[in-house]
């Protein structure tokens, strides 16, 4: 424990608040990113019993969509987290650098909040309940919150859930593993001894992951869609090995930038050509456009 507490204390709080957020955004129980994608989740599955085969197909795939965000979500928030605060320093001001004298208060009220929107989630939702109830005359607390700490999304029979008795339990889970360690740690000596790093005489900042290293996964995974175009030079063929410098070179188009995105760019970049000469800076032609307004309004007046 005495390990465990030093090496606790020696995190910086900037680590630990950005731990909060990264396990927030990336939807992980118990804080409220998974909180809010569960109830997306139970308001999709309800769209079921509207009987309509379209809405149903329309549902799968937004099921789909959400749960490849989601995982999406946790795989790049594991670089996201990893790379900066679990990696080793790359450069010497890297190593030397210092958080001292940097503002916390911002950044731990957002953590904060995070954790309160997730625990506190059943009176999130009991004050939306007062707002609707408001506007639309209907009470929703009997439906949504049949007990203090429990949401129901949509329907009695369907799912039932309490963040707040989540965020307790697993709490308490982690107990466990403590007790474990303090039951069976040894009573002798603690002696340190270097860890085995497979036959590496020392482990170099460039032996670690690079983002490159985690973003190859996903641009295998999604080639067809990202197209991405490679591109190795070596300054020679020289048999022997002695080829020189290599520049590997990479290019990505996705389809729906060549598709979707770049057409509207270049229908506007057309429009906008097309006005310009309207914009011309020609204090009568302006005069000129109030005089045409002004006589279609009094046009459009008569009529």
């Amino acid at each position: 424990m005495d390990r465990l507490g030093g090496l606790v204390h020696r995190l910086p709080r900037s680590a630990v608040i950005a731990l909060v957020g990264t396990l927030g955004i990336a939807a992980l129980p118990p804080l409220n990113g998974f909180v809010s994608e569960w109830l997306i989740f139970q308001g999709l599955f309800q769209g079921f019993r509207t009987g309509s085969h379209l809405i149903g197909i329309l549902i799968v795939l937004a099921a789909a969509a959400l749960g490849l965000t989601g995982g999406l979500a946790i795989y790049a928030f594991v670089r996201g987290y990893g790379i900066p605060f679990l990696g080793m320093p790359r450069t010497r001001p890297a190593a030397e650098a210092s958080e001292r004298g940097q503002p916390v208060a911002g950044p731990a009220l957002l953590a904060v909040s995070c954790v309160a929107l997730a625990v506190g989630a059943p009176l999130v939702v009991l004050a939306l309940a007062r707002a609707v109830g408001t506007i639309t005359s209907v009470a929703l607390r009997p439906k949504l919150l049949p007990g203090n700490l429990t949401i129901i999304p949509a329907h009695t029979d369907f799912s039932a859930f309490s963040p707040t008795y989540l965020t307790v339990f697993l709490v308490a889970v982690t107990v466990v593993p403590v007790l474990i360690y303090l039951a069976g740690r040894p009573r002798a000596d603690l002696v340190t001894v270097p860890v085995w790093d497979g036959g590496m005489v020392a482990f170099r900042p460039r032996m670690q992951y690079s983002a490159m290293t985690f973003a190859a996964p996903t641009r295998v995974t999604f080639d067809a869609l990202y197209r991405p175009s490679v591109s190795l030079h070596r300054a020679s063929d020289d048999p022997a090995g002695r080829s020189g410098p290599v520049h590997y070179e990479t290019e990505m188009t996705p389809v729906f930038q060549r598709y979707l995105y770049r057409p509207v760019v270049q229908a506007v970049e057309w429009l906008a050509d097309a006005v310009r000469p309207i914009q011309s800076g020609d204090v009568n032609l302006y005069l000129l456009y109030v005089f045409v307004v002004i006589l279609i309004a009094y046009l459009i007046g008569a009529l």
